[in-house]
Parts: C-alpha cells; sequence; structure tokens
C-alpha cells in the first residue's frame, strides 16, 4: 500500500514518531522525490526519533 503524507517542517518530528509506532520491526520503507524533496531531512528525523545520535547525510552529494 501506497501512502502520501503532507505536511510541514515543525510537524516532522511528531509525524516521523507516528511512523516509527506503526512500522513493524521487519518494515521497509520506500522514499522517491527530486532533489531536494526533502528526504534526507525525513531520515535525520526517523534516525533521531529512533535514539540515535548518528550523523546522517544524503548519498547523491557523494554521488556528484
Amino acid at each position: 500500500m501506497v501512502k502520501e503524507w503532507v505536511f510541514g517542517l515543525a510537524e516532522l518530528d511528531i509525524i516521523c514518531g507516528e511512523l516509527i509506532n506503526h512500522l513493524q520491526r521487519d518494515s521497509k520503507v520506500f522514499l522517491t522525490g527530486d532533489m531536494g524533496a526533502g528526504k534526507t531531512t525525513l531520515i535525520k528525523s526517523l534516525v533521531k526519533n529512533l535514539g540515535s545520535q548518528d550523523q546522517v547525510s544524503s548519498p547523491t552529494y557523494s554521488i556528484i
């Protein structure tokens, strides 16, 4: 099932917390979007909400 969500940066941490609460342990999430769409920003918030302090960067910048 594909879901599309639209929200602002102010709600990002809340949305990511809810997403984490609704996923099963072995779930997979696929993100698609143009450069600058916010994929890395979303992943940074997910990582933070999972309790990690790891640094997250976009693999696109390494490729370019």
